[in-house]
């Protein structure tokens, strides 16, 4: 069992951008064995103070698990992360996000990333029914010559399974 996936609806109950003033529930799934006594959501959003939300006990996932959720309303357009919190007996612990994106034990990992757009915002009317694509040329840079990098002004990843390297210019 996950303790959290943001890619599942059981966890997150919408998986897109939200509008100012719309809602999101958020849900951990945590073992019984653990008894947790409590658990909060931590939000904040970029450059402000850090807020916990009280999250509420909402029923059994399973025999031996359980959900605790949140529900959290995006007042303004921003960046938000997120992750979360819980009180065990005589102790605690973080929930962040992992490598793979689903939640890990830890105090160190990154949080989550929630973004809220102006509720007023409407997509252009030129780009209905369009595609957007985002190249990374670092991906088709090593040709037929076997020539790994042959540009001097350019970075080229060869560890394909991580984020391409980009400095905004």
């Amino acid at each position: 069992m996950e303790f959290f996936n943001p890619k599942k609806s059981a966890y997150k109950s919408v998986n897109h951008a939200l509008k100012e003033g719309e809602s999101i529930v958020l849900r951990i799934c945590m073992p019984r064995d653990f008894r947790v006594e409590s658990a909060n959501l931590i939000l904040f959003a970029d450059g402000e103070k850090q807020q916990k939300k009280p999250m509420h006990w909402s029923g059994m996932c399973g025999d031996s698990h359980e959900w605790w959720g949140a529900e959290f309303h995006a007042k303004k357009a921003g960046l938000y992360w997120y992750c979360f919190e819980y009180a065990v007996p005589y102790s605690g612990g973080f929930i962040k996000k992992g490598d793979d994106g689903t939640g890990i034990i830890s105090e160190t990992a990154p949080e989550w990333q929630i973004t809220v757009y102006k509720r007023d915002f409407h997509t252009p009317d030129w780009l209905a029914g369009g595609l957007i694509y985002q190249i990374f040329p670092d991906r088709f840079a090593i040709g037929s010559s076997g020539v790994h990098n042959p540009y001097l002004d350019r970075i080229v990843r060869t560890d394909y399974e991580n984020d391409p390297y980009w400095v905004p210019q």
